[in-house]
């Protein structure tokens, strides 16, 4: 009786073995070694992948062992001869492959080198993109498997095969490409080359080759269109400049001093250029567009006209100047001495505005009305008393070209003021009273 209970008891066992192990494992603890490599290459010693868990179970499902922070293989001691799972994961990718463990046994699990290339050109050639975040993820469920930062050009991940998605972010730019990952596999990131342009000679669609001036000083900022976020930026710069980026749509703003300008959208696929609206102002200082009687020591200052900003400025102009500027709306401020008027001009192309100016000539004479010598003359704003301009030696008269005004209080009404040893004269008149094309004439009385 104790023998059969001792047999039923024995028989209950093995089967709850069998139960918990599952069909086709023996229930007996062995001594078979299950070795489970991960390598990208053919042989096991290139390209491991690391970061995994590795699961192992019977072919039932149920827990048998497990290993974390795996890198390029796994063992198992200590297994019964039968068919088992393993179920590899590395962050949010997942694969279970099935395996029959007879003694010692090695297992290859399929994975892949996934290499991202980012390059303005194509298969790795052009300018490199740099600055670059990558970010992998398992297609299945949109979940974080690998990440690189600071990518410039291209970078590689070791990974399970299977599905994946790619997102690459510059700054705020960003795009999401898909790739499949089983042996070596190349994600050609599409990329292009965006070059800005500056040049006096650009309506925004062309450049006439070898002609016109470039804006210098330009800093160049490039955003992502869909969320006006920075991406890249450049300053210092004359002319031209380039900018290796993901393919997409950009907004490139462009600044020179107080003047700015927003220019959208460019297409980025390949190498496009982006021609930035620029102009040439030229201010001209001729009494009556007379080129004999220009205006000498001028201090010119160009600003903004939205913010009365500061752009560019020339000083000792004489007669006339140019600047390469960004199209737009400016306001043109001359000065000569005390003396100055601001004018307003919208730069598109090559701009010239003709500052009015006037001439007068100052005639020094004695009471006979024969020249009076080794006089000078002072000119002077009137409103202020301000100095403008002189001339010493003066022998019967001189010749003065001077800013009209500009309602604004600043030129126009003029002193004139002669000086020889004690004696003095002054008169008054205004730059604004001279009828093209002629010459206004003071005369100024000295014993």
């Amino acid at each position: 009786m104790k023998k059969r209970i001792l047999i039923a008891s024995v028989m209950l066992l093995l089967v709850l073995a069998t139960a918990l192990v599952g069909p086709g494992v023996s229930p007996a603890i062995g001594a078979s070694t299950l070795t489970v490599y991960y390598y990208t290459g053919m042989n096991r010693n290139t390209g491991p992948v690391s970061g995994l868990s590795v699961y192992l179970k019977t072919a039932a499902g149920a827990d048998v062992a497990s290993k974390g922070g795996v890198s390029g293989s796994a063992t198992f001691t200590g297994l019964a001869n039968g068919d088992y799972k393993v179920v590899s994961v590395k962050g949010a990718s997942t694969r279970t492959d099935p395996i029959t463990v007879s003694g010692d046994t090695p297992m290859d699990i399929s994975c892949g080198k996934l290499t991202t290339d980012y390059h303005t050109g194509s298969s790795g050639t052009g300018d490199p993109v740099t600055g670059l975040s990558v970010y992998v993820k398992w297609t299945a469920n949109n979940g974080d498997v690998a990440s690189q930062g600071g990518v410039n050009g291209s970078t590689s991940f070791a990974l399970l095969s299977g599905d994946y998605t790619v997102v690459s972010v510059k700054g705020a730019s960003t795009r999401t490409d898909a790739a499949t990952v089983a042996s070596d596999n190349t994600l050609n990131v599409p990329c292009g080359k965006l070059i800005t342009n500056y040049n006096t000679n650009n309506d925004g669609t062309a450049i006439s080759s070898g002609s016109g001036t470039n804006v210098s000083g330009v800093s160049v900022y490039v955003k992502w269109a869909a969320n006006n976020g920075d991406v890249a930026s450049q300053g210092g710069v004359n002319g031209t400049t380039s900018f290796a980026l993901l393919a997409g749509n950009y907004t490139v703003v462009s600044v020179k001093g107080a003047s700015t300008r927003t220019d959208t959208p460019y297409t980025v696929a390949s190498d496009i250029p982006a021609n930035i609206p620029c102009g040439k102002l030229i201010a001209t200082y001729y009494a009556n567009n007379n080129k004999a009687w220009g205006m000498t020591g001028l201090s010119v200052y160009v600003k903004w006209a939205a913010n009365n900003g500061d752009v560019a400025s020339q000083g000792g102009v004489n007669n006339e100047t140019s600047f390469a500027l960004l199209s737009g709306a400016y306001k043109v401020v001359s000065v000569k001495g005390a003396s100055s008027r601001t004018d307003s001009i919208t730069v598109a192309s090559d701009n010239t505005l003709d500052v009015p100016v006037a001439r007068f000539r100052v005639a020094v004479v004695k009471p006979d009305f024969t020249a009076q010598t080794g006089v000078s003359v002072y000119v002077k704003i009137a409103a202020t008393n301000g100095d403008v301009i002189s001339a010493g030696g003066v022998n019967g008269n001189v010749d003065f070209s001077l800013l009209q005004s500009d309602n604004g209080g600043g030129a126009g009404a003029y002193k004139f003021i002669a000086v020889k040893g004690s004696s003095t004269a002054q008169t008054q008149a205004s730059a604004n009273e001279v009828p093209p094309p002629g010459l206004a004439g003071v005369i100024l009385m000295i014993p």
